[in-house]
């Protein structure tokens, strides 16, 4: 169901970015704009809306960077903030400004996560990406947890989860964003989750637990994992 209904608002954004490029190819602004400079307005500013409406922040931040990078001809943005010709990348984007928008997005999601949800079920799937999301699992029978998030944020707590017999698993694979797990102090943790370019850091770990068996698994790139043992 919840497949469906994403489904059905990407199809609704895809029309209303169609339509409004019909009305503005027939303003006789492609003319002037240029189509591509039209297309990509009405798709930044569709993603810029629904970002708004769901507070996506990384959604927010990054839409309006691309926007001014592509009316940089008409507002001006200082040389200082746009790329050099010995960096690899020349498509006029304002690297000071992606930095900044990064920063932004990715504090606005530790702050102000959007969603705080209540998880009861045993085998559960997060997605974070371009957003913010807390989730408190109270499954009493955990077995497995599955989170994937690309430039978001997650914090996870499962103070108040019971794994299954069998023990649990939970598979991070996170990219360019910020995680971080809390974790019963006495549950015995295998950590193998691989990083690469990014951090993954544990604090407070009894290394005498003879609890329950969790193991962490899946991936970190450019980003930080952080497992907090609490109680």
């Amino acid at each position: 169901m919840k497949n469906m209904k994403n489904r059905n608002q990407v199809w609704g954004v895809f029309f209303i970015c169609i339509a409004a490029l019909l009305v503005l190819m027939q303003l006789g602004l492609s003319e002037h704009l240029g189509f591509w400079r039209i297309l990509f307005t009405v798709v930044l500013g569709a993603i810029l809306i629904k970002s708004i409406t769901r507070l996506k922040y990384f959604g927010i931040t990054f839409s309006i960077v691309l926007l001014l990078a592509l009316y940089n001809n008409y507002i001006g943005i200082p040389e200082s903030l746009m790329p050099t010709p010995d960096m690899p990348w020349r498509w006029g984007i304002p690297w000071f400004l992606l930095i900044i928008a990064g920063l932004l997005g990715y504090g606005l999601t530790i702050l102000f996560p959007n969603r705080k949800n209540r998880v009861e079920c045993d085998d559960i799937r997060i997605g974070y990406t371009f957003t913010g999301v807390k989730k408190y699992i109270k499954s009493q029978n955990l077995r497995k947890i599955v989170a994937e998030g690309t430039m978001g944020g997650m914090k996870l707590f499962l103070n108040e989860a019971m794994l299954s017999p069998e023990g649990a698993e939970i598979i991070v694979r996170n990219t360019m964003g910020g995680a971080e797990l809390y974790i019963p102090r006495h549950w015995t943790v295998n950590n193998n989750i691989s990083n690469v370019l990014g951090s993954v850091e544990e604090r407070n770990k009894d290394f005498n637990a003879v609890g329950p068996v969790l193991t962490l698994g899946g991936s970190n790139t450019l980003g930080s994992v952080t497992v907090i043992y609490v109680g």
